[in-house]
């Protein structure tokens, strides 16, 4: 029986309806992401999605003025732990506490509520994650946050790479050189200051009451800054590792990078630990935690190395200068004018919070 006209009608009419609407949404551009993935994003993007590394990546949106286009929140881990890991991200991105979180406090996707945001485009690190979201009909744009260093020296920084990626998705292209020129500009004074230094100081960076190292980053970040990092040929698994006392005795670091305030403390104070070299120095240094912990990826990376090293090399670096390029990046990349309170608060963790 063959279909009747006015039914054939409403049908072609339909379909019509249809291809217009997928043509509408897939209008835009075509980009591709830093996994060489082709994603056809709005133009302009007006409304962002960060996840898997959400905190992360909403500090590197702020960084090149787009933070207002945020349209979710921290992960309920993250806001747990607000003062640990991401303290003055609520600075640089007003209003994202009041933002709904997509991610539970053990970091799962909520897929479903991430849909009802209707995001322009969903930031993350990593494709397993990104062809999860592609199933809900949104467009996932991956980031590397970091990159092979080369054999035996793990994970650098992509700073500057992911910035070159969200300027052209965004459209500030400019403002994405700015922050190129920045970097290479402090890594490049740290370098010629360093280039006649003695000796590389052994150091660590890790969590004293997990024991375990926690950042991809960290080899690079300590070697970038003139120390040896007593970790480097330690491979991590989902950016973590344990570590025994045994092993930690055994390298016998000159300085150690602590995660946090308390366990700066608590390092100095462990018996066990009274013969390492650092504790009985007392080089044991707190890492800033500013809207992203320094020695973890975060667009502050090449201020976080210029602290590093002079806590490396004390004689050749000062706090002064770490603090007036500290303001200078909040004052060019987030428009924030710190006051002396915040900028000590950041730079001198280990003084200021461990006193009591």
């Amino acid at each position: 029986m063959s279909t009747p006209p006015r039914r054939r009608w409403y049908a072609a009419a339909l379909l019509a309806l249809l291809a217009l609407h997928a043509g509408a949404a897939l209008a835009g551009r075509a980009l591709t992401d830093m996994a060489g993935r082709t994603v056809v994003v709005a133009d302009p993007i007006g409304r962002t999605a960060a996840v898997g590394a959400g905190p992360v990546i909403s500090s590197f949106v702020a960084a090149l003025g787009a933070g207002a286009t945020l349209v979710n929140g921290m992960p309920v881990g993250a806001r747990l732990r607000q003062t640990d890991c991401c303290r003055f991200l609520p600075r640089v991105v007003p209003g994202i506490l009041d933002l709904p979180s997509v991610e539970s406090a053990s970091f799962q996707l909520n897929r479903e509520l991430l849909a009802t945001l209707r995001p322009d485009v969903v930031l993350l690190h990593g494709e397993t994650l990104a062809r999860e979201i592609e199933t809900t009909g949104l467009r996932p744009f991956v980031l590397h946050l970091t990159r092979d260093a080369g054999p035996g020296r793990g994970r650098e920084a992509n700073a500057v790479q992911v910035m070159t990626a969200l300027g052209e998705l965004y459209g500030r292209q400019a403002r994405a050189r700015d922050y190129a020129r920045h970097f290479a500009g402090v890594l490049d004074r740290v370098n010629a200051r360093l280039a006649d230094a003695g000796g590389r100081p052994r150091a660590i960076y890790f969590s004293h009451r997990g024991m375990a190292l926690t950042s991809m980053t960290a080899d690079w970040w300590i070697e970038t800054a003139g120390g040896t990092s007593v970790t480097r040929n330690v491979p991590l698994q989902n950016s973590r590792a344990a570590i025994s006392l045994e092993q930690l005795l055994a390298w016998n670091p000159e300085v150690i990078f602590a995660a946090t305030p308390e366990e700066a403390r608590e390092i100095a104070e462990d018996a066990r630990l009274a013969g390492v070299a650092a504790v009985r120095s007392g080089r044991i240094h707190a890492v800033p935690r500013s809207v992203i912990r320094w020695a973890h990826p975060s667009p502050e990376q090449a201020v976080g190395v210029l602290w590093a090293a002079a806590r490396l090399h004390p004689g050749r670096f000062a706090d002064a200068e770490v603090a007036a390029e500290l303001r200078h990046f909040y004052r060019s990349f987030y428009q924030i004018h710190l006051s002396d309170d915040e900028v000590e608060d950041i730079v001198r963790p280990s003084l200021r919070e461990t006193a009591s």
